[in-house]
């Protein structure tokens, strides 16, 4: 059933007494036109527009037997002081005042049908990885670095190059594996889909806490970036997905939330540092050695340097 907020200041608002003054009705029976038109609005205008309607739609609405054109001119400019009336009027077009905040239903509804469909699609997208996954790679096969995990219940697909990529479609005719990007996890998912393989249903649930955790989107993304160059350049000698943690963890630590903060420490690190070392997650973290230093202290502790050059 659907409802509205009827806040008791209403009764005694001046709003509500000038509205009822330029209709020359009593302000009991002016709450009841207006509530019948709030009513009317859950169904026939529940984003609280009503362009599309003329003055006599209003008035039947709101079940007022007068002047059409005198319901809404009450309507529009009973707001005291020359502020917003029951319905706002401009170049745009007319909206109910303030409906966002009372039309309460539909947002609700709203709200409820976008959770149940990100839920869906969340458990649509595991379950079809779940089931698809013969193969679940946690690193790079080429050259034997990486580590691959087979699934006996499933072909064995050892001997590819790249991971498969899951299927576009689910089981219904048309449907789409990543319906709707505009979900950060689901476009982080398929953001590492598409330069990385096969996503698992853990590394899928990591992505969600460190969303929640305050990680933007595409410092995730940047972090897949990062790991599928390092796996192109042979630079991965372990897991893929943990090079990718070890990568996001560094910067979770280090304060780094977004693409913005991930430069600014670059650019503050290059300053005072000089450029960094490449070929570990934390690379940033390394600096270039001071050739002069070295030679000074080759000089200095040259029986030293032998003996570790021996050890070596």
């Amino acid at each position: 059933m659907a409802w509205i907020e009827s806040h008791q200041e209403l009764r005694d608002h001046p709003k509500t007494k000038r509205f009822a003054r330029r209709l020359g009705v009593s302000v009991p029976t002016a709450i009841g036109h207006l509530h019948c038109l709030w009513w009317w609005a859950l169904d026939y205008a529940p984003d609280g527009d009503i362009s599309d309607y003329d003055a006599e739609d209003i008035a039947d609405a709101a079940m007022w037997d007068g002047d059409p054109e005198q319901f809404l001119q009450a309507l529009i400019e009973c707001g005291p002081g020359g502020g917003p009336g029951f319905v706002e009027r401009d170049e745009h077009g007319m909206r109910l005042h303030d409906w966002d905040d009372y039309g309460n239903e539909h947002k609700v509804r709203q709200e409820a049908a976008e959770r149940k469909r990100r839920s869906r699609e969340r458990r649509r997208l595991q379950e079809q990885m779940s089931r698809d996954g013969h193969v679940t790679v946690t690193g790079h096969g080429r050259d034997g670095h990486g580590d691959v995990t087979l699934d006996r219940t499933g072909p064995d697909q050892t001997g590819q190059d790249t991971p498969p990529n899951p299927p576009k479609g689910g089981e219904a005719a048309g449907e789409e594996l990543w319906p709707d990007e505009a979900d950060p996890v689901v476009a982080v998912a398929a953001h590492y889909r598409e330069r990385i393989g096969l996503l698992s249903p853990a590394l899928f649930g990591q992505f969600e806490q460190w969303l929640k955790d305050g990680m933007a989107p595409e410092l995730l993304m940047a972090a897949i970036d990062e790991t599928a160059a390092a796996r192109d350049d042979d630079r991965i000698t372990r897991s893929v997905d943990g090079w990718l943690k070890t990568i996001v963890r560094d910067w979770h630590n280090r304060g780094i939330r977004t693409l913005d903060d991930l430069r600014r420490k670059r650019q503050s690190h290059a300053m005072a540092n000089g450029p960094p070392i490449q070929g570990a997650p934390n690379a940033d973290a390394y600096t270039t050695v001071d050739a002069e230093a070295v030679k000074r202290w080759k000089q200095m502790f040259a029986d030293e340097y032998d003996e570790l050059e021996v050890s070596r």
